[in-house]
């Protein structure tokens, strides 16, 4: 999975550090961030397809960004999971 910058940094602001990654497929685009200006220091991911926006994921705030990545992966396939399983009800 290629995850790429999706930090949104402010005009003038000298410290760039990035807190924001998304990957997409060509169905699904994966949203995760520190900062989210309602959850500062916590990982929340977005999933707009799955109507999942700015859900807190449950990972410590100290998490690497590749726990948090694989984290939010997980979720997805969690959600499309017990969403393909509600077909056979």
């Amino acid at each position: 999975m290629n995850w790429t910058d999706a930090t949104t940094y402010s005009r003038g602001n000298s410290d760039k550090k990035q807190n924001s990654w998304e990957m997409r497929t060509g169905y699904l685009r994966i949203w995760i961030s520190t900062g989210h200006i309602y959850y500062p220091g916590k990982w929340v991911m977005t999933c707009h397809e799955l109507h999942m926006d700015a859900y807190e994921m449950r990972i410590p705030g100290e998490a690497t960004t590749e726990q948090a990545q694989e984290y939010a992966v997980g979720i997805v396939k969690n959600r499309l999971e017990v969403m393909l399983k509600s077909l056979d009800q």
